[in-house]
């Protein structure tokens, strides 16, 4: 029997830089545990399971993979190898300033993680363990194919899974907006009607949140013309009420900041470019919301001729109403 064969067949005569390089490889499979949770954490049901399946295969994987390559089989080492390559890419571009992740969490820890692949792929790709995983019928087309498949899922699974589409979500045409503008002397009414036929299930996962933003627009010209000189501070006063027969809650609304200037042609918006923020968690289908926004008693009397609304779905799309001024 070949002398590297019957070193492959005893995990006692393993090549001592396995040892410290196994404690690298699993904090990069705990690195890619945290961050998979947490990305699937914030996804919507079918986009959390299917996250959590990639994960718990990714882990499950490696971790086989790094029992094996103890015993010297060179599925193990070809498998770790591309794993930790695809690891190290990861790090490079996040340390360039490239961000493949939305989740902020998998940011820090895929770093880290680029960094131990940078210790580790050395290692791997050595003579010393590339002797130890020696096998005498070499690597089969088909195992190396598997391998390639199950890296590539095992690291990317989770992410992707963020752009697959889910049922449980509603869709645009589930959204209704009815809105009215009373414009009078200094001052303007908006007056909206909202309705979901259907709402999101866990929109952002189940220990997540995500808002609804309305933004109106005031602007007695076309967007894009020139604006007259002077702004004023637009600031409403809102109010949401659920007028649903036998319904006296009403949803989560959430301050939206510091007023900003308002000028013919631009938004007025407040915080993060919305007027009023709702929790989208607490509506609730088929009620019918009634909101009510009021500007303040100083703007220019010849503002404004019309009103453009804008109501985002966070950030899965947006209803846009326009509506001629009433007085």
């Amino acid at each position: 029997m070949d002398s590297r064969e019957a070193a492959r067949k005893d995990p006692e005569r393993a090549p001592a830089v396995l040892e410290p390089i196994n404690a690298v490889l699993l904090a990069i499979v705990f690195g890619e545990l945290v961050a998979g949770l947490g990305i699937a954490g914030a996804l919507t049901p079918l986009r959390c399971l299917l996250s959590l399946a990639a994960t718990t295969f990714g882990v499950g994987t490696a971790l086989f993979a790094i029992r094996r390559l103890g015993r010297g089989e060179l599925w193990a080492l070809r498998y770790l190898q591309l794993v930790v390559g695809i690891q190290l890419a990861v790090g490079l571009l996040l340390a360039v300033g490239i961000h493949p992740f939305f989740f902020r969490l998998a940011e820090p820890v895929g770093l880290l993680g680029g960094f131990a692949a940078a210790a580790a792929l050395p290692v791997l790709l050595g003579q010393e363990v590339a002797d130890w995983a020696w096998r005498a019928d070499g690597l089969r087309l088909y195992v190396a194919g598997a391998i390639t498949v199950a890296a590539i899922v095992a690291t990317t699974g989770p992410v992707a899974a963020t752009s697959i589409s889910d049922p449980t979500q509603a869709p645009s045409d589930a959204l209704t907006v009815r809105a009215t503008v009373d414009c009078r002397a200094g001052s303007a009414t908006v007056t909206m009607d909202v309705t979901w036929s259907r709402t999101d299930l866990w929109p952002s996962g189940p220990f997540g949140h995500m808002s609804d933003g309305i933004t109106v627009l005031l602007d007695e010209q076309l967007p894009g013309a020139p604006q007259p000189a002077g702004t004023v501070a637009v600031d409403f006063a809102w109010t949401v009420t659920d007028r649903s027969p036998g319904n006296s809650a009403s949803p989560a609304v959430y301050p939206a900041g510091p007023a900003r200037d308002f000028a013919p042609g631009a938004w007025a918006a407040l915080g993060e470019g919305f007027d009023l923020v709702i929790g989208h968690e607490t509506l609730q289908a088929g009620h019918d919301y009634h909101i009510v926004g009021t500007s303040p008693t100083n703007m220019p009397s010849q503002f404004p001729r019309r009103a453009v609304i804008e109501y985002r779905h966070g950030d899965r799309f947006t209803r846009t109403v326009e509506v001629g001024c009433s007085s």
